[in-house]
């Protein structure tokens, strides 16, 4: 398996076992923060609906647009972008054609200024028995960056929002099928 690669899944599911088992967190799944503070004895989150939570930390996973990042940071408020789009996928390895076979560890591709990762991870159900595991990707994508900028996704170095599949048209060049080519010149 590749040291240090897991899959969100696995992620996510450690992170809430570890939320439920301990009784001092509480989850506020949709809660909407507005604020964020600290003193010499806590860290405190407002919400949207003006209610006040204090803990030891607050921790922000709050993506992009962090409301945490701006009360940590505010000379540095804003996402920096990176320079690239990631794609992601997984797939089960059972899904793949027989000939192929996953790699041992972390396999890179590199062309110009894109890389591509593939890893192997466990399957959905922890298991790492060949044909049971599960194979991850991730593009490292800089050709697709006036795609960002055309959408408003990337605003000068800033990150302001997520592609969104209503985005899928914008700025990307047209493409013409043989048959296409004949109607216009046939």
């Amino acid at each position: 398996m590749a040291s240090g690669v897991q899959s969100w899944t696995a992620v996510h599911a450690r992170l809430r076992a570890a939320v439920d088992a301990d009784p001092h967190i509480e989850l506020r799944p949709h809660a909407i923060v507005r604020s964020v503070g600290q003193d010499a004895d806590s860290a405190w989150v407002i919400t949207s609906n003006q209610q006040t939570f204090r803990g030891d930390v607050v921790i922000g996973a709050d993506g992009h647009g962090s409301v945490v990042r701006g009360g940590v940071a505010p000379d540095k408020p804003d996402a920096t972008f990176a320079g690239y789009l990631i794609w992601l996928g997984l797939t089960d390895e059972s899904s793949l054609a027989s000939s192929r076979r996953l790699p041992r560890d972390v396999d890179i591709l590199s062309g110009g200024e894109d890389y591509l990762l593939g890893y192997p991870l466990p399957g959905p159900d922890g298991s790492v028995a060949p044909g049971s595991r599960q194979a991850g990707w991730a593009w490292y994508d800089a050709s697709h960056n006036d795609l960002l900028r055309a959408t408003g996704s990337v605003v000068g170095n800033v990150v302001r929002r997520s592609l969104t599949s209503t985005d899928k048209d914008v700025g990307m060049p047209t493409r013409h099928t043989s048959s296409d080519q004949q109607k216009r010149h046939g």
